[in-house]
């Protein structure tokens, strides 16, 4: 009789533990192969600007930005999107001469290679981000004879997704990021080139849509 009632208690504990399974996966993959919106909060850690044809380079202030990106799954470890950041960036020169911030606009295609898993009971994503683009930048209003420039831009960012319930999620990236530059200016021979690379921290939320 006790044999019994021990085999009748381990299938139980085996029926719930396929149910908990099946029912996280299903949550999961829906979230997993869904189109997703993301937004977030984008910091430049040091980093220096090269100007072009200038001896040395100058260190920059922290940079602070804004990103709102969508993406699509094209496999279960790769997805396609887009994503427009706002940043806004200044050297510490500028600081010390009290030169307003200038204001980049990213509008960038990327590939995100990631890993599906979950922890406990929450989906979980390491993954590889790839965004490469074009920049507008706009300079401060205290440079009168620098025009709004144009550039490309590009990043390397290790990230993680911890989906806090069934469509959102959380998100850390780490990384490289890299703008290059060119302004036309009513001054000197006519144009400012200049490279921008500062190591990239980004936190924010993404929400799985179908």
């Amino acid at each position: 009789m006790r044999s019994l009632s021990l085999l009748a208690l381990l299938a139980c504990l085996c029926t719930a533990q396929s149910v908990h399974a099946q029912d996280y996966s299903r949550d999961y993959n829906r979230a997993d192969m869904s189109n997703r919106f993301g937004a977030r909060l984008m910091l430049g850690l040091g980093g220096e600007l090269d100007p072009d044809g200038v001896p040395g380079d100058v260190d920059l202030e922290t940079t602070y930005g804004l990103g709102l990106s969508f993406e699509v799954p094209v496999h279960q470890f790769v997805t396609v999107g887009a994503l427009v950041g706002f940043h806004s960036f200044q050297t510490e020169v500028e600081e010390d001469l009290e030169i307003d911030r200038n204001t980049l606009l990213d509008l960038d295609g990327f590939v995100k290679l990631r890993y599906p898993t979950h922890l406990g009971s929450m989906g979980f994503e390491p993954y590889l981000l790839l965004p490469l683009g074009v920049s507008f930048v706009f300079p401060s209003d205290d440079y009168d004879d620098r025009e709004t420039g144009f550039g490309l831009n590009a990043a390397f960012m290790l990230g993680g997704l911890l989906f806090v319930s069934d469509s959102v999620g959380l998100n850390l990236e780490l990384g490289y990021v890299w703008h290059s530059a060119s302004h036309d200016e009513d001054v000197g021979d006519g144009d400012f080139e200049y490279d921008l690379g500062y190591v990239g921290l980004n936190f924010g939320v993404v929400i799985a849509l179908d």
